[in-house]
C-alpha cells in the first residue's frame, strides 16, 4: 500500500510520524493516546498513518489494542 493512497500528504505523514514514533518507542498506547498526543491533525490522518504503519509491519498491534513500535533484530 503506497503512502499516497492513504490521503495524507509527506509532509502530514513525516510530522505524524515525528510525534507517534518516540512514544511509541518507548512504551505501548491505546489509540485515543496518540491521538491526543498528534491533536493538531485531523484524527482521520493519524489513524491512516497508523494503520499504514502496522500494514507495512513498523508498528504492532497488541490484543489490548496497544500499539508499539516494532523492534528490528539484527540477524549475524
Amino acid at each position: 500500500l503506497e503512502r499516497n493512497k492513504i490521503n495524507v500528504s509527506e509532509l502530514e505523514f513525516n510530522k505524524i510520524l515525528e510525534k507517534i514514533k518516540p512514544v511509541l518507542k518507548q512504551k505501548p498506547h491505546a489509540i485515543n493516546e496518540l491521538l491526543f498526543i498528534c491533536k493538531e491533525f485531523p484524527e482521520e490522518k493519524v489513524i491512516n498513518v497508523l494503520m499504514w504503519l502496522v500494514d507495512n509491519e513498523k508498528v504492532d498491534v497488541s490484543g489490548l489494542q496497544l500499539y508499539s513500535w516494532r523492534k528490528q533484530f539484527k540477524i549475524f
